[in-house]
């Protein structure tokens, strides 16, 4: 990337939104290719190019499997996208996409990149860096010049941006927001409590995306021991999941010799009444009995939650004592002596939890200055709030527990 490019960050967010005449928008999907000689990715919304890249006319791109929608129209709180091709890197030329019309018109005067005019229009993330309820960001990641010519990916997917960051490639923040994809509601969603064969207390979340998280104590204890985390399929009444790890919640500031650990869990559940399981992680195997919590299946009030509340906030290396506050609108926020963090909380429609954004402003906190994501849960007759957001490709999992 140029240094005029790395210098034009997006400063105008809502206060540039374009209220633009003329058709109705309508969406339209960016289909993700890559081409492992050059390691360079490409999205494109075009028809004909999509046919192209597909029957190989242009040689040596694949599909990566990934898209997000886009709108093709101009409309209400859209922006256009401007894209551009590298001229000075012969048959590693590649394209570059930018709602910022700031950051267009800089482009536009750089003889290395060719303007190619409006693809497509997108919303923008506000001036704290979040979408609008319903939509998800989408990050834009630079290779850094790896293999001798710039490229850019453009990611909806927290685990592509991590792994990318991995890979050297450069963060460099939410470009745009895309409409959160349609999913099918998991038979498993819910709130499920129960005691393990080991005597760990669990209080199970099931999200209607197939994430789960369920929450453990120490056997025998009523305390907050750990969390374990995946995706499960749901199908016919079983629950099997291959990307489970425990991550345990730490119990002091420094904690030493624990750390993620893979977890197998798999058994069956009757939809809103029982969930029977078998846990295996490096601590051993235990049997779980799960009972469905009544109405865990309408949305979280986020206004019941609101409250300041004082507890820790931590990872799996280490916890801090914390204060945050939690507004009827969603808006979040909360200190220790490390670092201060602000983001906001949504409430999902199909389980009674909500979706978390959260991002440093002074620190930084043990997972950066990028935004991590995640869940929160309010225990109402405890007047207890917990989230756990995993960061670092879901190798840590930031967390806040508190009581108002």
């Amino acid at each position: 990337m140029t240094s005029l490019l790395r210098a034009t960050v997006a400063v105008c967010f809502l206060a540039c939104a374009i209220i633009a005449n003329g058709a109705a928008a309508q969406a339209v999907t960016a289909i993700e290719y890559h081409h492992a000689a050059f390691d360079h990715y490409f999205i494109t919304v075009d028809p004909a190019e999509i046919n192209a890249l597909d029957t190989g006319f242009f040689a040596g791109w694949t599909r990566t499997g990934y898209a997000f929608d886009v709108q093709a129209n101009a409309g209400p709180g859209l922006l256009p996208v401007c894209r551009f091709f590298s001229t000075s890197f012969g048959i590693k030329s590649s394209h570059f996409y930018t709602p910022n019309p700031v950051e267009c018109d800089g482009v536009k005067l750089n003889p290395n990149w060719q303007y190619e005019g409006i693809r497509f229009h997108v919303p923008v993330p506000s001036g704290d860096g979040t979408c609008a309820a319903g939509m998800r960001p989408v990050h834009r990641l630079y290779n850094d010049g790896q293999g001798g010519a710039p490229n850019h990916r453009f990611t909806p997917e927290l685990a592509v941006r991590a792994t990318m960051l991995a890979n050297g490639w450069v963060s460099e923040g939410i470009s745009l927001c895309s409409p959160q994809p349609a999913v099918t509601s998991s038979a498993a969603a819910g709130i499920w409590t129960g005691t393990t064969s080991l005597n760990e207390r669990v209080r199970a979340i099931v999200v209607d995306d197939g994430r789960y998280y369920f929450l453990f104590s120490s056997p025998g204890d009523t305390n907050d021991s750990g969390v374990w985390h995946g995706t499960a399929g749901t199908a016919n009444g079983t629950f099997a999941t291959s990307d489970g790890r425990r991550y345990p919640i730490a119990q002091e500031t420094n904690a030493v010799g624990d750390g993620t650990t893979a977890t197998a869990i798999s058994g069956t559940f009757v939809s809103h009444a029982t969930l029977d399981l078998t846990i295996t992680d490096a601590r051993g195997t235990r049997t779980l009995t799960a009972a469905y919590v009544a109405g865990s299946d309408q949305p979280m009030s986020i206004a019941s939650a609101a409250g300041v509340y004082s507890g820790f906030g931590g990872h799996v290396g280490g916890k801090i004592a914390t204060t945050f506050t939690l507004l009827a609108s969603g808006i979040l926020g909360g200190s220790n002596t490390t670092c201060t963090t602000s983001g906001n909380a949504t409430a999902r429609a199909l389980v009674m939890v909500g979706d978390i954004t959260l991002r440093s402003i002074t620190g930084p906190c043990n997972f950066g200055f990028d935004p991590i994501t995640g869940i929160v849960d309010y225990e109402a007759g405890a007047n207890r709030l917990r989230a756990f957001l995993p960061y670092n490709n879901a190798f840590d999992m930031a967390y806040v527990l508190g009581t108002k």
